[in-house]
């Protein structure tokens, strides 16, 4: 290849077929992922589907076959995941929101037994404060962190 990186290569009467990692190393427990080149060097035309993919992993004489994962997958899995961060993000905010409404309040018992409750307003100011910081603080690091990165093959 151009680039250096080794590669499968299948070339066919009308077909040249290149298979390669796409990064230059894989990641720990993570998915393999490969670029599939396909160049039509016959005078007709061809189809091509993701669908005729197929990948087998051969390990101690057995074979296993390999999920192919197509772009769209890869699209609804991301669209799941910012679902889920949205939803736990309303969860915390509600948290956070009915931590805030009881902001001051307490109980007390004294030594002789006697229970009761109180209202500080200064507590309650400084507790919906540090919420409010940190609300906006988690809204940044999810700017920054939830950023979406695609490649094409």
């Amino acid at each position: 290849m151009r680039d250096g990186r080794p590669a499968l290569v299948s070339r066919q009467k009308n077909s040249l077929v290149l298979v390669r990692p796409a990064a230059r190393q894989l990641q720990a427990n993570g998915r393999p992922v490969f670029v599939v080149g396909i160049n039509n060097i016959g005078k007709q035309p061809t189809d091509f589907r993701v669908g005729q993919v197929e990948a087998v992993q051969h390990v101690g004489g057995s074979d296993f076959a390999m999920q192919i994962v197509t772009f769209e997958m890869l699209q609804q899995e991301e669209k799941n995941r910012q679902v889920a961060r949205a939803v736990l993000a309303g969860v915390a905010g509600a948290a956070n929101a009915y931590s805030a409404s009881q902001a001051g309040h307490g109980t007390y018992t004294t030594p002789s037994g006697r229970t009761g409750t109180f209202y500080s307003p200064t507590a309650a100011v400084i507790a919906q404060n540090n919420g409010r910081h940190s609300e906006r603080g988690d809204v940044r690091r999810g700017r920054r962190n939830g950023t979406t990165q695609h490649g094409h093959a």
